[in-house]
């Protein structure tokens, strides 16, 4: 999954849940697109860490690899945890293998890698080692987990929020997908955004997802 800048090529990973992005995964090589825009906002703070864990569930591993792949170039030792509901879901295995210098992948049900869940193998490798940083990628409810496990251990955390669009810029105007708050009740935007995972309001943020969703099935109808 390497991009290509003397090509001109981006590699771009979806997931084909709705008529956009089920037409994005039909493209075929000579057809195009109009209208990608990017890269947007602010570049990661990925300087000065000796060692890191980068953890990612599911299609949070798109996310998570750019990560993982730029401080490897730094020379952070990146330890990789990989997350995934069953082996056919697992993605990105070698991406991740050649910037890791460990990586390990857990499937719930077992049929790949490590069972259980990604926080447990997380929890192991925490006992075992110190961090200057812990990055997490995926659904909200595992950044949380990862969150409550890290601030245990004292690692500052990163998480990576999702865009609550609802009017298709992510800059919508109603209360249900507006904003997220943190532990002092601050207000922040949630047009995709990093943040400190320990400060984040996870259960204010995963009833706003839930809204959003509803939000944008009513829309469609």
């Amino acid at each position: 999954m390497d991009d290509c800048k003397e090509k001109g090529t981006l590699t771009i990973l979806c997931k084909a849940v709705d008529e956009d992005t089920v037409q994005l995964s039909r493209l075929r090589q000579g057809e195009r697109i109009d209208g990608l825009a990017g890269p947007l906002g602010l570049p990661s703070r990925l300087d000065h860490l000796r060692r890191a864990v980068v953890v990612a569930g599911g299609m949070g591993c798109a996310k998570a690899f750019p990560i993982a792949k730029k401080l490897h170039t730094l020379g952070t030792e990146v330890h990789s945890l990989l997350g995934f509901r069953r082996k056919d879901r697992v993605m990105m295995e070698e991406d991740f293998r050649r910037v890791s210098d460990q990586l390990i992948i857990t499937t719930n049900d077992g049929s790949y890698g490590k069972k259980g869940l990604v926080t447990v193998a997380l929890e192991a490798v925490l006992k075992k080692d110190n961090y200057d940083a812990a990055f997490a990628m995926g659904p909200l409810f595992m950044m949380k987990a990862v969150s409550e496990l890290t601030k245990r251990y004292h690692t500052r955390t990163v998480v990576s929020i999702n865009p609550a669009i609802v009017d298709s810029t992510s800059l919508c105007p109603h209360e249900g997908g507006r904003l997220f708050k943190t532990e002092n009740d601050m207000p922040v935007y949630c047009v995709g955004f990093e943040c400190d995972g320990h400060r984040i309001d996870f259960d204010e943020a995963i009833r706003r997802d839930k809204t959003t969703h509803y939000m944008n099935a009513v829309s469609e109808k």
